[in-house]
């Protein structure tokens, strides 16, 4: 009986890399960069860079 759980032989490059065009999360790869800038705007407070 074959077992095609043992196969080793390789995939072709198609099968084995899905190209995807968008980010797969904007939402929260938008939430990160907000709190991102609003990070370095109160460390930019804190240490003085610039005053509001």
């Amino acid at each position: 009986m074959y077992d095609k759980s043992k196969d080793t032989t390789p995939k072709p490059a198609e099968e084995a890399v899905v190209n995807v065009s968008q980010p797969p999360y904007p939402f929260r790869t938008a939430v990160a960069l907000l709190l991102l800038v609003v990070n370095l705007v109160v460390a930019g407070i804190y240490f003085r860079v610039f005053t509001p």
